[in-house]
C-alpha cells in the first residue's frame, strides 16, 4: 500500500477488502503508520463501524499531515524572514563600518 501510496502521491491510504471476497480474513481494522486496512462486509450492517472507524481514522491522518505542512510553511516563512532581518543588520553595520573608515582615513589625512 505504501508504494500505491507514493505513486498517487497521497500520505494516507485506507484499503478495503470485501468480507465476500475475503471469506478466510477476520473482520478487522488495523493501522500500520498512515495505511489502515479494513475488513468489511458490505452485507452486515454490524460491520459498518469498521468502515466507518478506518474512513474517520483515514480524514484524522488527513488533516493531521496538512497541519503539519502548514506549520513547516509558517516555520519556513519564519526563517525567511529572520534570514532577511540579518542581511538588513549586515548591511546597515557595513554602511556604519564605511562610515568610519572615512572618518578615520579624514582624521588621519588632517593632523
Amino acid at each position: 500500500m505504501e508504494d500505491a501510496r507514493k505513486n498517487q502521491g497521497d500520505e494516507v491510504g485506507l484499503f478495503v477488502f470485501d468480507k465476500n471476497h475475503y471469506q478466510k480474513i477476520p473482520d478487522c481494522f488495523t493501522r500500520r503508520g498512515n495505511d489502515i486496512i479494513i475488513v468489511w462486509n458490505a452485507e452486515d450492517p454490524d460491520s459498518d463501524m469498521i468502515f466507518e472507524a478506518g474512513l474517520s481514522v483515514a480524514m484524522a491522518l488527513c488533516v493531521q499531515s496538512e497541519n503539519r505542512k502548514k506549520a513547516d510553511g509558517a516555520d519556513v516563512k519564519s526563517m525567511k524572514n529572520i534570514v532577511e532581518e540579518i542581511e538588513e543588520s549586515l548591511d546597515n553595520l557595513n554602511t556604519i563600518k564605511t562610515s568610519a573608515e572615512a572618518i578615520r582615513d579624514s582624521n588621519n589625512k588632517n593632523p
